[in-house]
Protein backbone atom coordinates (compact mmCIF):
# COMPACT_ATOMS: atom_id res chain seq x y z
CA UNK A 1 0.00 0.00 0.00
CA UNK A 2 1.72 3.00 -1.13
CA UNK A 3 0.37 6.52 -1.17
CA UNK A 4 0.67 10.34 0.35
CA UNK A 5 0.77 10.21 3.75
CA UNK A 6 -2.88 11.53 5.02
CA UNK A 7 -4.82 10.61 1.89
CA UNK A 8 -5.88 8.08 3.31
CA UNK A 9 -6.03 4.16 2.76
CA UNK A 10 -5.19 3.61 -0.56
CA UNK A 11 -5.73 -0.05 -3.15
CA UNK A 12 -2.72 -1.54 -4.16
CA UNK A 13 -1.73 -1.05 -7.81
CA UNK A 14 -2.82 -4.33 -9.82
CA UNK A 15 0.30 -5.57 -11.96
CA UNK A 16 -0.59 -5.69 -15.50
CA UNK A 17 -0.33 -9.36 -16.77
CA UNK A 18 3.05 -8.55 -18.67
CA UNK A 19 4.62 -7.18 -15.21
CA UNK A 20 3.72 -3.40 -15.42
CA UNK A 21 1.45 -1.63 -12.77
CA UNK A 22 -1.87 -0.47 -14.60
CA UNK A 23 -2.36 2.57 -12.00
CA UNK A 24 -0.61 4.66 -9.22
CA UNK A 25 -3.83 6.62 -8.21
CA UNK A 26 -5.21 6.49 -4.71
CA UNK A 27 -9.01 4.44 -4.89
CA UNK A 28 -10.89 5.47 -1.85
CA UNK A 29 -12.38 1.38 -1.22
CA UNK A 30 -16.48 1.42 -1.18
CA UNK A 31 -19.14 2.58 -3.31
CA UNK A 32 -18.47 6.39 -1.90
CA UNK A 33 -16.12 7.53 -5.54
CA UNK A 34 -19.31 5.83 -7.70
CA UNK A 35 -22.04 7.70 -5.88
CA UNK A 36 -19.70 11.10 -6.07
CA UNK A 37 -19.43 10.51 -9.64
CA UNK A 38 -23.15 9.51 -10.10
CA UNK A 39 -24.46 11.91 -7.91
CA UNK A 40 -24.12 15.08 -9.90
CA UNK A 41 -25.24 13.51 -13.07
CA UNK A 42 -27.68 12.17 -11.85
CA UNK A 43 -29.32 15.16 -9.62
CA UNK A 44 -28.96 17.45 -13.29
CA UNK A 45 -31.40 14.66 -15.08
CA UNK A 46 -33.86 14.75 -12.22
CA UNK A 47 -34.10 18.53 -12.53
CA UNK A 48 -34.16 18.77 -15.96
CA UNK A 49 -37.14 16.02 -15.99
CA UNK A 50 -38.91 17.92 -13.46
CA UNK A 51 -38.24 21.21 -15.12
CA UNK A 52 -39.83 19.81 -18.70
CA UNK A 53 -42.72 18.29 -16.52
CA UNK A 54 -43.35 21.53 -15.02
CA UNK A 55 -43.07 22.93 -18.13
CA UNK A 56 -45.21 21.26 -20.31
CA UNK A 57 -47.90 21.55 -17.30
CA UNK A 58 -47.70 25.65 -17.49
CA UNK A 59 -48.18 25.12 -21.31
CA UNK A 60 -51.29 22.99 -21.22
CA UNK A 61 -52.58 24.87 -18.30
CA UNK A 62 -52.16 28.06 -20.45
CA UNK A 63 -54.10 26.48 -23.62
CA UNK A 64 -56.67 25.07 -21.07
CA UNK A 65 -57.25 29.06 -19.84
CA UNK A 66 -57.41 30.08 -23.54
CA UNK A 67 -59.93 27.52 -24.66
CA UNK A 68 -62.16 28.24 -21.89
CA UNK A 69 -61.98 32.07 -22.11
CA UNK A 70 -62.83 31.77 -26.09
CA UNK A 71 -65.33 29.52 -25.02
CA UNK A 72 -67.13 32.16 -22.62
CA UNK A 73 -66.40 35.41 -25.12
CA UNK A 74 -68.44 33.16 -27.60
CA UNK A 75 -71.02 32.48 -25.41
CA UNK A 76 -71.48 35.63 -23.87
CA UNK A 77 -71.46 37.20 -27.60
CA UNK A 78 -74.46 34.93 -28.84
CA UNK A 79 -76.63 35.81 -25.11
CA UNK A 80 -75.80 39.24 -25.91
CA UNK A 81 -76.88 39.55 -29.89
CA UNK A 82 -79.84 37.14 -28.21
CA UNK A 83 -80.87 40.07 -25.94
CA UNK A 84 -80.78 42.47 -28.43
CA UNK A 85 -82.85 41.29 -30.65
CA UNK A 86 -85.33 40.30 -28.18
CA UNK A 87 -84.72 43.82 -26.90
CA UNK A 88 -85.54 45.67 -30.37
CA UNK A 89 -88.67 43.37 -30.78
CA UNK A 90 -90.11 44.86 -27.57
CA UNK A 91 -89.43 48.10 -28.89
CA UNK A 92 -90.92 47.23 -32.34
CA UNK A 93 -94.14 46.15 -30.51
CA UNK A 94 -94.46 49.43 -27.99
CA UNK A 95 -93.53 51.62 -31.22
CA UNK A 96 -96.31 50.20 -32.67
CA UNK A 97 -99.55 52.04 -30.67
CA UNK A 98 -97.71 54.82 -30.26
CA UNK A 99 -97.23 55.30 -34.11
CA UNK A 100 -100.86 54.64 -34.74
CA UNK A 101 -102.29 57.37 -32.34
CA UNK A 102 -103.14 60.51 -34.30
CA UNK A 103 -103.53 62.68 -30.95
CA UNK A 104 -99.86 61.71 -30.08
CA UNK A 105 -98.77 61.83 -33.76
CA UNK A 106 -100.28 65.74 -33.53
CA UNK A 107 -98.81 66.06 -30.67
CA UNK A 108 -95.09 65.75 -31.44
CA UNK A 109 -95.63 67.79 -35.12
CA UNK A 110 -96.36 70.94 -32.92
CA UNK A 111 -93.28 72.33 -32.09
CA UNK A 112 -95.19 74.29 -28.39
CA UNK A 113 -97.45 70.92 -28.45
CA UNK A 114 -98.20 69.93 -24.78
CA UNK A 115 -97.18 66.20 -25.30
CA UNK A 116 -98.14 65.37 -21.68
CA UNK A 117 -102.22 66.20 -22.79
CA UNK A 118 -101.68 64.16 -25.79
CA UNK A 119 -100.94 61.19 -23.69
CA UNK A 120 -103.42 61.26 -21.11
CA UNK A 121 -105.87 61.84 -23.87
CA UNK A 122 -105.00 58.70 -25.77
CA UNK A 123 -107.26 55.81 -25.34
CA UNK A 124 -105.46 52.90 -23.41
Amino acid sequence: MTGDPGSGPTVPATPHPGGAPVSRRCVEPGPKPVVRRLLPPLAAMVFLLLAGAALLLWQQMRRHVADESAARVAAVERELGVDLTNQAAGLAMTLQPIALDPGLQQALREPDGCLASAVRAAPP
